[in-house]
């Protein structure tokens, strides 16, 4: 367990954020395995979804539309959904859904080719 406390210069590294390195910190007993992580949308970006799923972690969870590299027409003044409507934007394995409810809902999920294959094995 690692409680994140705020702002931790110490374990943002390189350009990392510091929740990126709490979840880099954290996930590193599993790495390799094909586990699948799911997480909320303060942790969630697409940086670390990439970066998890090279060490063979799959990702799911809600995301914030404003994070850096999230699709721009994502954004909820380009889209004006209607209640019960979805947007869905891929790049490779990385796939954004926004649902609109009584706001924009929006989840980012991305799954290593280990896993996706061992789904369909079994």
């Amino acid at each position: 367990m690692n409680v994140y406390l705020g702002k931790d210069r110490q374990r943002a590294v390189q350009n990392l954020r510091a929740t990126h390195a709490t979840v880099t910190n954290l996930t590193r007993g599993v790495e390799g395995f094909g586990h699948t992580l799911y997480m909320d949308n303060f942790f969630s970006s697409p940086d670390l979804f990439d970066d998890l799923a090279q060490k063979k972690i799959s990702c799911c969870g809600t995301v914030r539309l404003c994070r850096k590299s999230m699709p721009k027409d994502l954004k909820p003044k380009t889209l004006r959904l209607k209640r019960g409507d979805i947007q869905v934007r891929t790049r490779g394995d990385l796939m954004a859904v926004v649902w609109k409810d009584k706001r924009d809902v929006c989840l980012l999920t991305k799954h290593s080719r280990s896993t996706q294959r061992r789904q369909l094995s079994q």
